[in-house]
């Protein structure tokens, strides 16, 4: 065969590979161009105001961004947050999945803990701030704390309410082949809350977030928080806006992964 011939073939097999691709990632894509529009208008509402101290356009963004790159800045603020979030988070998840579990399946604990948590999950736990900072001090301690106990009563309440949605024929099913309680947790329970579990992950997690940015505001000398808050009082709306873009992709990979998790355990029910 010719070297034309093999040129040939080439083709239509990168095209197909292309095309495949094309096909694997359409949902990131559309994603993606979704933006663009968002990006041009911003563009040109921005150049068109003159006085432009309270808003900035997208190419000063990028210019702050890697000035900040450059300097380290962004990296250091990047993993001072992601040092204060991940623990408090991760703490939130391996407390409160296992209560909510005991919590749903025991009534007496229920009666005895339930008004606890509805109380703190609908009370402003900013307003606790103060207190955490006596007992804390300043810093990422206190931050982490705030962090937990954002995520901890999400995770607890959808867990709980996972349990109490398990569909009762599978633990009578699972009871008369003789399950103990703890292989009817782990083997019946567990499995069928996973839905309502990763529900309450994806909203602990935006909490989270917000208890990280938030604490970094009033107590904190790096972070990204810190770095919003510093950027809003001096009028530097284009440095501002570095972190509030950084902290919006943390919240999208984040819920992106939990998603990933979710489809990867919950493979029972397909």
């Amino acid at each position: 065969m010719t070297s034309l011939g093999v040129v040939g073939m080439e083709r239509p097999a990168a095209r197909l590979r292309v095309h495949a691709w094309l096909a694997r990632n359409q949902k990131w894509l559309l994603g993606l161009l979704g933006f663009v529009p968002l990006l041009v208008l911003w563009q040109v509402g921005g150049s068109l105001i003159e006085d432009n101290t309270f808003i900035s356009t997208p190419v000063q963004v990028a210019l702050a961004a890697r000035a900040q790159i450059a300097s380290g800045q962004l990296l250091q603020d990047f993993l001072v947050s992601l040092s204060e979030l991940v623990p408090g988070f991760g703490l939130a998840i391996v407390i409160g999945v296992p209560l909510g579990l005991v919590i749903g399946r025991s009534r007496w604990v229920e009666y005895a803990l339930d008004p606890y948590i509805w109380f703190f999950y609908s009370a402003p736990i900013i307003a606790f701030y103060p207190l955490l900072i006596m007992w804390f001090g300043l810093g990422s301690r206190t931050v982490t704390v705030l962090t937990f106990l954002f995520a901890f009563f999400p995770i607890v309440s959808n867990t709980v309410v996972g349990v109490h949605e398990v569909d009762r024929t599978l633990i009578r099913a699972a009871r008369s082949f003789g399950a103990t309680k703890f292989q009817l947790l782990r083997l019946v329970v567990l499995p069928a809350s996973v839905p309502a579990i990763a529900a309450g992950l994806r909203l602990g997690i935006g909490r989270a977030l917000i208890g990280t940015v938030v604490g970094e505001f009033f107590g904190a000398s790096a972070g990204l928080g810190f770095r919003i808050s510093l950027y809003g009082t001096q009028m530097q709306i284009g440095d501002m806006f570095v972190s509030v873009v950084v902290v919006m992709i943390i919240g999208v990979v984040l819920m992106h992964a939990l998603q990933w998790l979710e489809s990867r355990v919950d493979t029972w029910r397909s």
